[in-house]
């Protein structure tokens, strides 16, 4: 502000002299204080500082450091009070690059030179696109983008509700394939970048996928009767259990059985010389399950009345038979001729019967089973 001041002389009478003009002066524009830089991310930061009397507007001024060319940007005084905190955001940054700012007091009719420097550092930026692909039941292929041209990528994933997570550092590409995963078990991960050897930024928020649960395997309809089959698969999950339909093939609705523990199951109350059809799922946790594996069909056995044998052979041949078929244990069985069980097979019947001659020749590990 310009200010006008005059002067006079007092004599000892008391009588004053006319008053005369003095030189005009200017006081100085003060700059503001507190300079400070806060929320600085990879592209942006909000620059403070506080007012000062007859503070119209103020100027700042921005570059990266050891640059030469200034950007600048003014704000209007929020008030006309001093030590108000007054603010710009900045936008439109480099990553991991450190700059330096000054800000000018605007006052009527002055302008004053700019305040000392100030510094801040943006961050180095976070990985974008988290996304998880072609999971399957061992692996998932995760994918991102980096945000920077970084050295590399350091990816974390843990199962949900650890506390615990694994880290493999140092990932130079743009993708990663995560094998050695549970079946059917939920996970997460995050992934963070690297500016440089020492600067890297934050972490990503986490991610989430669940591996797949597989079908059960090996499905396979044995001890086939009149009246009943023995269903067996395989487990290739840990921890599973399963749940197995089944119906005649001649209607459309399915039976279902839930909650089965081990890998076979035993039907019964079947029709004779009638075709069915069965699959099973496996569930690896009560929300996880695999889609059905089969269907596999089988006939149950005809009734045969009069089960002998035609000539020598297999057991296991139905051409060796009578009724067409292997003996099951409901079939009372005449032996007429000379009847191999191949080995490690289970032969059954209700009853055998020979006549004087012919025999049955067991093969290695084989049995015959009598009795229902």
């Amino acid at each position: 502000m310009t200010y006008q001041w005059r002067v006079r002389t007092v004599c000892a009478s008391g009588n004053p002299s006319d008053l005369v003009p003095g030189t005009n002066f200017t006081t100085l524009c003060a700059a503001p204080g507190s300079l400070n830089s806060n929320n600085v991310t990879h592209t942006s930061a909000q620059l403070t500082w506080l007012t000062v009397n007859a503070g119209v507007s103020y100027e700042i001024r921005y570059r990266p450091q050891g640059t030469v060319a200034w950007s600048s940007q003014t704000v209007a005084s929020p008030s006309s009070n001093p030590d108000v905190t007054t603010n710009l955001f900045l936008t439109g940054l480099v990553p991991q690059t450190t700059y330096e700012w000054q800000v000018r007091t605007i006052c009527s009719g002055f302008t004053p030179t700019y305040s000392t420097s100030a510094f801040f550092t943006t961050a180095c930026p976070v990985p974008t696109g988290l996304s998880s692909t072609s999971v399957l039941a061992y692996s998932a292929q995760l994918s991102w983008s980096p945000g920077t041209t970084g050295i590399a990528t350091d990816l974390q994933f843990q199962l949900q509700g650890s506390t615990t997570w694994t880290t493999i550092p140092g990932i130079t590409a743009n993708t990663f394939s995560l094998t050695g995963l549970n079946v059917g078990a939920a996970y997460r991960w995050q992934v963070r970048g690297a500016c440089t050897p020492t600067v890297s930024s934050s972490y990503a928020n986490p991610v989430s996928f669940t591996t797949s649960c597989l079908q059960p395997g090996n499905l396979a309809s044995t001890s086939i009767a009149t009246n009943a089959a023995q269903l067996n698969w395989s487990n290739v999950n840990t921890g599973a259990t399963f749940t197995l339909q089944w119906r005649p093939q001649s209607t459309p609705n399915w039976t279902t059985v839930s909650g089965l523990l081990g890998t076979a199951f035993s039907l019964t109350g079947l029709t004779a010389g009638t075709g069915y059809v069965w699959q099973v799922s496996a569930a690896c946790t009560p929300t996880i399950s695999s889609s059905y594996a089969g269907p596999v069909s089988f006939n149950t056995a005809t009734v045969c009345t009069n089960m002998y044998s035609l000539r020598n052979g297999s057991w296991d041949d139905p051409m060796v038979w009578s009724c067409g078929r292997v003996p099951n244990s409901t079939d009372i069985v005449r032996v007429r001729h000379l009847i191999s069980v191949p080995p490690n097979y289970n032969a059954t019947a209700l009853q055998v019967f020979f006549d004087t001659v012919p025999k049955v020749a067991l093969g290695q590990n084989a049995q015959l089973n009598l009795g229902q």
